[in-house]
């Protein structure tokens, strides 16, 4: 029983080490798209200050830009998925 109780314990503790990782991969990649998202948003805003392009090139920038997000998350999970998968076949 004892022995039970030692493996379920290290299991809790590796489960509860695992979700920390996740998390913070997931907020960090999060913070980098934004962060993407925000330099581009002020750096168009400066070319339309600047008179370099119109308003209207930044609103279909930030149109681009945003039909980007959906893929490129999708594409930051599988990546984040594979590692699972290539951590798991290690095993």
């Amino acid at each position: 029983r004892w022995n039970w109780e030692y493996v379920q314990a290290r299991l809790f503790k590796v489960a509860t080490k695992s979700l920390a990782l996740e998390q913070t991969q997931s907020v960090g990649s999060n913070f980098i798209n934004e962060l993407k998202n925000m330099f581009i948003t002020v750096l168009s805003a400066k070319l339309v200050i600047d008179g370099q392009i119109s308003l209207g090139m930044m609103m279909a920038i930030s149109y681009i830009v945003g039909q980007l997000n959906g893929p490129i998350t999708q594409l930051i999970n599988f990546m984040r998925d594979v590692q699972d998968a290539q951590i798991s076949v290690d095993r």
